[in-house]
């Protein structure tokens, strides 16, 4: 409650101000994102910088939500089998894997401090979806259940899942974008510094 409160009485003087920080903001990350080759991040390397893990999750992101739109448009047919779910659920966890482990080896690292502090709850819940993914669409002992219609109740409850997991990764590019925020503002403060000290 009062952060909208005092949102909207700081709204005015800072509106500008936030207007041309974002305009910045955004030009830099699309400088970034020019040079960013996706095929080249490793996610083990501890030397990612946050701006680099940041653009890796964006991608995913992006990647992730269109493979969720496709896994809900195979729900809604009525003819869909537990294999053919099973597929898309097994790529949207592909995807969480590689976006959790990228993020997991970032927050192991000294320096982002402020990103495992924050998003170590965000990484936990992801992978808390990927989990319950898993144990939904895991093969039964009978090979021929991929071949059974998928009913009302496991639909439902893959579809919930799915926004669970769309929800989670929008919040964890968030809490990277923050801690990449923070970080710069640090950088910027401490280079400031020293140019006054000379």
């Amino acid at each position: 409650e009062s952060g909208s409160e005092s949102g909207s009485e700081s709204g005015s003087e800072s509106g500008s101000e936030s207007d041309e920080y974002a305009r910045r903001e955004q030009i830099r990350r699309s400088i970034n994102a020019t040079s960013f080759n996706i095929s080249m991040f490793d996610i083990q390397n501890p030397d990612n910088t946050l701006t680099q893990l940041l653009l890796y999750l964006e991608h995913q992101t992006v990647e992730v939500i269109s493979t969720i739109q496709n896994l809900l448009s195979a729900i809604k047919l009525p003819d869909s089998t537990r294999g053919n779910l099973r597929i898309g659920a097994g790529a949207i966890s592909s995807v969480i894997l590689q976006m959790t482990e990228a993020t997991n080896n970032s927050m192991n690292q000294t320096r982002n401090a402020q990103l495992k502090e924050h998003g170590t709850w965000v990484v936990k819940n992801l992978e808390d979806c990927g989990h319950r993914m898993n144990v939904l669409c895991a093969p039964n002992a009978s090979a021929q259940s991929d071949a059974d219609y998928a009913d009302k109740n496991y639909k439902q409850r893959l579809a919930g899942i799915a926004f669970d997991v769309a929800k989670c990764t929008k919040e964890l590019v968030k809490t990277v974008e923050e801690a990449s925020i923070k970080e710069e503002i640090e950088q910027i403060d401490a280079k400031l510094k020293n140019g006054h000290s000379m």
